[in-house]
C-alpha cells in the first residue's frame, strides 16, 4: 500500500513522500539514471519511507517509478520524451536535479545500479549490492554484507567485525585493520579510491 504526500518550497523544489508496508518486501532494487543522490538508512520499523526531492527547469520531466512485484520493490528512473533522443542526458543536471531518501527495515536486501549517483548508506543491512559508474559511495556505521563495483567513483566504508576484500586498478587504497569476520565486504574500482575505516 502506498501513502503519499507532495510539497513545494520557495526555491521551487518539489518533495514527495510515500510510505509502504514492508511486511512482504524482501529486496529493494534501484535502477537509476541521472539521479544526483541516494541516501538510505535502516530502522526497526516494518515500513519503507520513500522521499524524493526534485528541482530545476526539467524537474517534472524525470520521475522515479515504483513497482511492487511479489517480494520485490523496484524503483527506476523514467524520462519524458523531451529528455530522450537528441537530449544530452549528461548535461541534464545543469537543468534539473533529483534525489532519493529511503528509510527501510534492516532485514531487506538492497540492490543499486546507477551511472552518476552519489550513494550514502548508514546502519545495519542484510546484504547490499552496488554497481556505480561515476558516483561516489559512502557507507557509515555500516554493518552487513556488501559487494560494491565502481568505475571512477570513490568508495568510503566505516564498519566493524567484517572481512574486507578490496582491489583497484588505478586508484589508491587505504584499508584499516578491521577485527572480526561476521560480515564480508568486497570492493572493486577501476579509477576510484578506496578508504575503509573501523567504527571502533
Amino acid at each position: 500500500m502506498f501513502l503519499s504526500g507532495l510539497s513545494f518550497n520557495a526555491k521551487a523544489q518539489v518533495t514527495s513522500t510515500q510510505h509502504i508496508d514492508a511486511e512482504s518486501i524482501q529486496i529493494i532494487k534501484l535502477q537509476l539514471e541521472q539521479v544526483a543522490f541516494v541516501n538510505i538508512k535502516t530502522s526497526d520499523k516494518q515500513e519503507i519511507e520513500i522521499r524524493t526531492e526534485s528541482s530545476g527547469e526539467y524537474s517534472q520531466a524525470i520521475r522515479l517509478d515504483k513497482q511492487i512485484k511479489q517480494n520485490e520493490l523496484l524503483i527506476k528512473s523514467v524520462f519524458d520524451e523531451k529528455l530522450k533522443g537528441g537530449f544530452d542526458k549528461l548535461s541534464a543536471l545543469k537543468v534539473f536535479s533529483i534525489g532519493l531518501h529511503l528509510l527501510i527495515p534492516a532485514d531487506i536486501k538492497v540492490d543499486i545500479s546507477t551511472d552518476i549517483t552519489n550513494i550514502k548508506l548508514k546502519g545495519d543491512y542484510k546484504t547490499v549490492h552496488i554497481e556505480n559508474k561515476f558516483g561516489n559511495c559512502r557507507l557509515t556505521e555500516f554493518q552487513g554484507n556488501a559487494q560494491i563495483n565502481a568505475f571512477s567513483g570513490n568508495v568510503f566504508i566505516e564498519t566493524a567485525n567484517t572481512y574486507i576484500n578490496a582491489s583497484t586498478e588505478n586508484g589508491n587504497k587505504e584499508i584499516a585493520t578491521i577485527e572480526g569476520n561476521k560480515y564480508s565486504i568486497d570492493v572493486k574500482t577501476v579509477d576510484g579510491n578506496i578508504q575503509i575505516e573501523s567504527i571502533f
